[in-house]
């Protein structure tokens, strides 16, 4: 209960925060602008088996993001002297 309620006072002060940037859009296209970096690129693509290296980059990522879930939430523990 205090933890949504920390929660919901971070996720407010950043979306206040991050309110004015909602309308931007940066977009640059590197790839199609230098044509050096394109073609490396469609070789890169060409040449490795995405089919076979996706499920690998997915559960990198996954582990990856896991554990900054739990340093997170260890974190969040750490500074509630409560539940010590």
């Amino acid at each position: 209960m205090i933890i949504d309620l920390i929660f919901g006072v971070v996720a407010g002060v950043l979306n206040i925060v991050l309110a004015p940037f909602e309308i931007v859009n940066i977009g640059i296209d590197i790839v199609s602008s230098i044509p050096v970096v394109e073609d490396f690129v469609r070789v890169v693509a060409y040449l490795l088996p995405f089919s076979n290296l996706l499920p690998i980059i997915i559960i990198s990522f996954s582990i990856l993001f896991l554990r900054i879930c739990i340093g997170v939430w260890h974190a969040v523990l750490n500074l509630i002297p409560v539940l010590r």
